[in-house]
């Protein structure tokens, strides 16, 4: 499929640029535009309706003065388009409405906008609700965010949070209030699996790498394949049942 994108893509559009990670990044008029060519890249290469996809949102980057500016990179932001939290989460709604592959957002709104937070996961409790920025490797924060139901998954990555043993309090707050987790590789260049064996050995739900376009992350998939052959039938894949865990417990 990463691979077909690029084919997609060549055949609408100019030669995208790559980004660090393996992510490609050419010229759209619409952001609906960059689900559809995904969803074109998957039926291409023959995986419809097996494959799922998920958007790391970072809407903290375009908040200006309480609202939404989707138009931050453009010389025609306007403050009279910015966006409510409200437009926003209806936005969402029809994102999933039209695209029923969608199945996680990331850090979908800004990290204090814990009420739009609340009203979106509370809305859409078939769409996963990663949090990054909303709980910046802070336990007080993924504490308060729980308190305030206000995502369904904490993302985790161990160059922020610091120490394994850190990082281990998250995933037994997590698994305790019965949330997701999400285990980013972060922007690493090194070829070490570590983050692969760590991955596994604490359940995650959600493995986080980048594009197979760079050998970083080419490894850490490769070492994912041996484990599930190391584990054989005790192996365990999310697959389908992932979408039936998308809502912390009330």
């Amino acid at each position: 499929m990463a691979y077909n994108i690029i084919e997609v893509l060549k055949d609408k559009l100019e030669t995208p640029l790559v980004g660090n990670t393996g992510f490609l990044a050419p010229n759209l008029e619409e952001n609906t535009e960059a689900i559809q060519h995904i969803e074109d890249a998957i039926k291409g290469a023959g995986y419809e309706g097996k494959v799922k996809i998920a958007i790391n949102v970072n809407a903290s980057a375009f908040f200006k003065d309480g609202k939404y500016d989707l138009k931050f990179k453009s010389e025609e932001s306007d403050p009279e388009e910015y966006k409510s939290s409200e437009d926003m989460i209806t936005m969402y709604k029809d994102i999933k409405t039209n695209f029923p592959s969608v199945i996680m957002l990331e850090d979908p709104l800004h990290k204090e906008d814990y009420e739009g937070w609340t009203t979106l996961t509370t809305d859409l409790p078939n769409v996963m609700m990663v949090g990054d920025h909303l709980i910046g490797s802070n336990l007080t924060r993924f504490q308060k965010a729980i308190a305030e139901k206000a995502a369904s998954c904490v993302s985790l990555g161990l160059e922020h949070i610091g120490t394994i043993s850190e990082t281990l309090q998250f995933v037994e707050h997590a698994k305790k209030f019965k949330w997701s987790i999400c285990i980013g590789s972060g922007d690493v260049g090194t070829d070490d699996t570590f983050i692969s064996h760590f991955a596994i050995g604490i359940g995650a739900d959600v493995f986080k790498v980048g594009a197979p376009s760079s050998n970083p992350n080419i490894v850490r998939y490769n070492q994912l394949v041996r484990l599930e052959a190391e584990l054989g039938s005790k192996a365990q894949y999310a697959g389908p049942e992932l979408e039936k865990k998308l809502t912390p417990e009330k």
